[in-house]
């Protein structure tokens, strides 16, 4: 889940993204993935103490995700990034402060003292009593939901093999697709191999195999809704999976091309 939130940090151009923390086999793990990690100067001392660790050992301003967002989007980590301007920018949802955050080198000595006299928590309101200048910054609330346990992933079959998570996609069904097609912005990319493409697409749909995805990635980039389809759609879905791990923002069509043509919509044949 920690890997998860990582590859979002490093889509938001997040770098280097650094663990802070952790257990000694979990310390074990980063290093074998490559990822860099500062030992808690503070450890099982609470959040603050990791905050203040990232501060000292990086030298500059840092942006701070839990490693339980499993769901964070990058969209959200580029809205709080994007404050060089207060000592601190929080990521505010319906009201409420989130584990996720931008925190500026000026805040550091005020941050050590506070840590000093006994403060731990990151985002109790005793962090506007210190003096610091703290801005909230509204971000995307399925982005910023805690996993607080995998007992909560398993619940919701995001669980698999050796703690794999599935990321939350967003899904459409052909009728909603075909509304968004008539509407001239969405993009639709269809996952399914060459040949099962030229015998018969969505009209306006372009191929992609997903055997070919994490090459040609950069092409889902673009303005407006981004839209995967398959057969039937567990191919585009796993497809979705792999861009959302990437940080790329898309949308699963359920039911995929046949559903389209059980509806009675046309299809195109051939290679265009």
């Amino acid at each position: 889940m920690a890997e998860v939130v990582a590859r979002r940090l490093d889509a938001a151009r997040c770098s280097p993204v650094v663990f802070v923390g952790g257990s000694a086999t979990e310390i074990e793990a980063l290093r074998f993935v490559g990822r860099l990690h500062f030992a808690d100067r503070w450890p099982h001392e609470g959040p603050l103490g990791g905050v203040v660790t990232a501060l000292l050992g990086l030298g500059g301003d840092v942006v701070v995700a839990a490693c339980d967002l499993a769901d964070l989007d990058v969209e959200s980590v580029r809205r709080v990034a994007d404050h060089p301007d207060c000592d601190i920018a929080l990521g505010v949802c319906e009201g409420v402060r989130r584990p996720l955050g931008r925190w500026n080198r000026s805040a550091l000595p005020t941050l050590l003292e506070a840590f000093t006299r006994g403060r731990r928590s990151l985002l109790g309101p005793g962090l506007d009593g210190l003096g610091l200048a703290v801005r909230e910054v509204p971000v995307v609330a399925a982005g910023v939901v805690d996993h607080n346990t995998p007992d909560e992933l398993v619940a919701q079959g995001r669980l698999i093999g050796s703690g794999t998570v599935t990321a939350m996609i967003p899904e459409i069904d052909t009728d909603a697709l075909a509304g968004a097609l008539e509407g001239g912005s969405a993009r639709l990319f269809d996952v399914r191999e060459a040949d099962e493409f030229e015998a018969g697409h969505v009209p306006g749909a372009r191929s992609l195999p997903l055997s070919e995805l994490p090459e040609r990635l950069g092409e889902l980039a673009g303005d407006g809704p981004t839209y995967l389809i398959c057969g039937i759609g567990a191919r585009s879905l796993r497809a979705c999976e792999i861009a959302s791990l990437a940080g790329v923002e898309t949308i699963n069509v359920a039911g995929g091309t046949r559903s389209w043509v059980e509806s009675g919509r046309p299809i195109v044949v051939g290679d265009q």
